[in-house]
């Protein structure tokens, strides 16, 4: 057989689609995450569309190109008809007005709104990324100079004649001030008890009840 126990890995884990499917009417909606093979066919698609998408063929569910990972039928519940909109997440001023707009659009009961709000890191994604394997030290520099948030910022309520540039430099100078002695103090603040390591992991823990690896007696026995 092309499709048997071994080779289908979402093999016995369907009584959860089967189970669900027993409690929904037909026009219910729902959305899953990996092994959707079981909810595709109870929501009303044929056998053999679920297994020739499997197999990569045109007749599959997602005529081939979705494989295991994206089944697709539309008593799925799609995010399609969320209200979705893209900016420039550089811009303070632009992020202001696509959130007071979004926050209008939600409280005002006419369903959710996804932002996508465009940025750019300057650093590395980690300490493992220094970010420059990718991309030239020319096109951080570019952005730098042309899309800074503070800088762009800046320029937009000096233009507006809101705050002059020497107002801009004292309040510059007086969050440094600030930020420095928050960094230093932050570093002579205590650090915690070592015996309070553990603490704040379960809302009531259990008398005698041991978490393995976060205590000495169910990390192991020490050998002599």
């Amino acid at each position: 057989m092309a499709f048997d126990s071994l080779n289908s890995r979402w093999f016995r884990c369907k009584a959860v689609a089967v189970g669900i499917e027993a409690s929904l009417s037909p026009g219910d909606t729902i959305i899953t995450a990996y092994r959707c093979h079981g909810f595709t066919m109870t929501r009303g698609v044929s056998v053999h569309a679920v297994l020739a998408e499997l197999a990569g063929k045109r007749t599959g569910i997602s005529a081939g190109k979705g494989g295991s990972m994206h089944m697709f039928y539309k008593d799925f519940f799609g995010g399609n008809g969320i209200v979705g909109a893209q900016i420039d997440g550089m811009d303070v001023l632009t992020v202001r007005e696509a959130t007071r707009f979004a926050r209008e659009w939600c409280v005002s009961g006419k369903g959710p709104i996804l932002i996508e709000a465009e940025t750019y890191r300057y650093h590395g994604h980690s300490m493992s990324d220094p970010g420059t394997s990718y991309r030239t030290r020319e096109e951080v520099q570019s952005v730098r100079r042309g899309r800074d948030p503070i800088s762009l910022f800046q320029k937009r309520i000096t233009e507006a004649n809101l705050c002059t540039d020497e107002e801009v430099k004292a309040i510059e100078k007086k969050v440094r001030e600030e930020v420095d002695k928050d960094a230093e103090q932050s570093l002579s603040d205590p650090e915690p008890p070592l015996e309070t390591v553990y603490e704040h992991l379960h809302h009531k823990l259990l008398p005698g009840f041991k978490v393995r690896g976060c205590d000495l007696q169910t990390w192991g026995t020490p050998k002599v």
